[in-house]
């Protein structure tokens, strides 16, 4: 958690969003445990914006479907379409109901409402895909880690909060995390504005994010 004695200073209000300023999107991608979420809930608290995580739109999975079949880390496990609109459609001004995703059940489990903001963050390891990027005024930021600091977090992340033992998190790693960065996570590195490392200062890169926003907000007023 940031200390109250060296967080940034909140957003100036030039730089807050009018009724006539248009909304900013965040996407955040990056491989798995390389500290996209971190960073993400940084923003969130420091722009008091709201935060739609890509894990919330995983598909259902149907009942008595084998565990070890599954690819949590493909693209085709995601309603990526319905991310993208619901971002739109936040960017907007229109409220929207983002659904919660139950991993015990594998199924969705109600909803909650996110409304309207300056700023809308979006993270998730396909974030910067093709299909999930948003047609609006979008920042994109990749958050690199290397792959052997990156299983190491999750290998400690999933032992001791998920209850996973060491050998299907090695297994989900080889057979799943890594073919996913390879073909789709790496490469969209390209799309991105701002690339962060993950082994940086969480301060650091908060303040590094908050410049790119604050010049994407004085382009943007410039243009009106």
């Amino acid at each position: 958690m940031l200390t109250k004695s060296r967080k940034i200073t909140p957003v100036p209000q030039t730089l807050r969003r009018t009724q006539t300023q248009p909304c900013l999107v965040i996407a955040i991608a990056g491989l798995s445990a390389s500290g996209k979420t971190t960073l993400a809930q940084d923003l969130r608290e420091e722009l008091n914006a709201p935060l739609i995580q890509m894990d919330d739109y995983y598909k259902d999975i149907p009942a008595n479907t084998p565990v070890e079949s599954l690819n949590w880390d493909d693209p085709e496990m995601f309603h990526l379409s319905e991310w993208r609109e619901h971002l739109e459609a936040l960017a907007q001004g229109q409220t929207v109901q983002i659904p919660r995703y139950d991993f015990c059940t594998s199924l969705r489990s109600g909803s909650r409402t996110a409304t309207p903001s300056p700023t809308i963050i979006a993270e998730g390891q396909f974030a910067l895909h093709p299909n999930a990027i948003p047609d609006h005024h979008c920042i994109n930021i990749f958050v690199e880690l290397d792959i052997e600091a990156a299983y190491s977090r999750r290998l400690q992340r999933d032992t001791t909060e998920r209850g996973r033992t060491p050998d299907s998190i090695q297994t989900q790693w080889e057979n799943h995390v890594i073919p996913a960065w390879q073909n789709w996570v790496e490469p969209s590195r390209l799309r991105a504005d701002l690339v962060l490392s993950g082994n940086a200062n969480r301060l650091q890169n908060l303040q590094r994010t908050r410049q790119i926003v604050e010049k994407m907000r004085a382009s943007l007023a410039y243009l009106r």
